[in-house]
């Protein structure tokens, strides 16, 4: 009987002692959806992107409050070419 306690009781403090994760997108895009499930993603880079992210499914586009002014830069990609 105590040890499902102590098991329940560890769980609880890892759980409380993690590290918890930011925003998917972090400080680095200036647009978060804030959907109607209470769910939220600022991995927006203009308000279009965002919105489109929320139609149909219902939500609020809105500015990210930790954007720092700046984007990460664009990825390259390289075609591959097997010869």
């Amino acid at each position: 009987m105590i040890k499902p306690v102590v098991v329940a009781a560890v769980v609880a403090v890892a759980l409380s002692v993690a590290p918890r994760a930011a925003q998917a997108g972090g400080p680095g895009y200036p647009w978060c959806a804030s959907y109607s499930t209470g769910l939220n993603e600022c991995n927006f880079v203009t308000w279009e992107q965002c919105h489109v992210a929320i139609n149909g499914v219902g939500g609020v586009c809105s500015p990210n409050p930790r954007f720092q002014g700046y984007l990460p830069p664009p990825h390259k990609y390289v075609r591959w070419r097997w010869w």
